[in-house]
């Protein structure tokens, strides 16, 4: 789990410039949801959960700074999207490891043959239920729509 007040003394101590900034500030908005949202200390999960929120947001802003022309406010976006990059890639080491595509194929392929009236809600459910927090649902739905 992302210990969120040692990044931010991390951050403090850093040289002035963008990638202090950055940091403070994206360190700061995690602080904020941890503290307003859940009085006790998050876990791993939720923070993994704010800071994808967190990249898809600043993702998107990038973007849109880039087509309009805005290559200054691109850069403190990208800026901050290396450090929510950084900090997901701390947070998803105490997360448990996803399943792979091939395990997922593997997965479907055995209730396929266990079920001969197999549907694409029976196996999201079947995940959701034993796979909630190690498999990614937009693939098992893809992978769903191939196989089945």
């Amino acid at each position: 789990m992302l210990n969120v007040i040692e990044e931010l003394k991390t951050a403090m101590k850093m040289p002035a410039g963008a990638e202090k900034d950055a940091r403070l500030l994206v360190v700061r908005e995690l602080k904020n949801k941890e503290t307003e949202l859940y009085p006790e200390k998050a876990d791993a999960k939720l923070q993994h959960k704010w800071l994808e929120k967190m990249k898809a947001e600043r993702s998107e802003s990038a973007a849109v700074y880039t087509q309009n022309g805005r290559d200054d406010l691109a850069a403190r976006e990208n800026a901050e999207l290396a450090v929510i990059c950084s900090l997901l890639e701390t947070v998803e080491k105490d997360l448990p490891r996803k399943l792979t595509e091939e395990e997922c194929r593997k997965i479907i392929t055995d209730l396929k043959s266990s079920n001969n009236q197999l549907n694409i809600g029976m196996v999201m459910k079947h995940f959701k239920a034993n796979y909630a927090d190690v498999c990614d649902n937009a693939l098992v739905s893809r992978l769903c729509k191939e196989m089945l």
